[in-house]
């Protein structure tokens, strides 16, 4: 009776290329990132999804209905608690202009502190108190079923590590790729990880 969740990083965007921290502000998928999501959904096609459930960040919610339009035109489920984390007033800055601008929490942050948070933020152990409910909720919703939800880097990031039982705060040596496929599996009260990472 095993669940299959795909989680999806949605495509890339205009600050993805500029390496600006979009948290829960948005800035639109890039001509590559709408490519990458017409790749995906052609990959994942056939597969026959019993539901799909999205981000309500606009860069999700695009990349979703990119790739329902080649999966029978499904209905979208959006959900706040996959949203990406919230960065406050980094929010539109590169890594340098916060280190610039907040030298005290950008150090907290490239320390690896999971409690850190920026200024009107939350820290990855509240996105990863957020964002587990949500995953356990469509486990048992959808049980022996394949779910395609779409999210973001941050919400991939802290749950690839719950799942592995890596410590929030070591560094990732893992990528967290626009669109590409990452499979998790729910299994008589636990979870795996089957794929991460694939290119599409």
């Amino acid at each position: 009776m095993k669940t299959q969740i795909y989680l999806i990083r949605h495509g890339e965007t205009q600050w993805n290329r500029e390496r600006r921290l979009q948290g829960q502000l948005d800035s639109p998928l890039t001509e590559e990132g709408i490519q990458q999501a017409h790749a995906l959904a052609d990959k994942l096609s056939g597969i026959g999804f019993c539901a799909v459930y999205s981000s309500d960040l606009d860069r999700a919610r695009r990349t979703a209905h990119i790739i329902i339009s080649r999966c029978g035109q499904m209905s979208v489920t959006y959900d706040s608690r996959i949203r990406e984390r919230h960065f406050g007033k980094f929010q539109g800055l590169t890594w340098q202009e916060v280190s610039e601008k907040y030298p005290v929490e950008a150090a907290g942050e490239f320390a690896g502190d999971p409690m850190n948070q920026a200024p009107g933020g939350e820290s990855k152990h509240q996105l990863l108190n957020r964002a587990m409910p949500f995953f356990n909720e469509i486990a048992d919703r959808h049980a022996a079923g394949k779910v395609l939800v779409i999210s973001h880097g941050g919400v991939l990031n802290v749950w690839t590590k719950f799942v592995l039982q890596l410590p929030l705060e070591i560094p990732r040596r893992f990528h967290l790729a626009n669109a590409a496929v990452n499979i998790f599996e729910y299994d008589e009260g636990n979870w795996y990880l089957k794929t991460l990472g694939e290119r599409v």
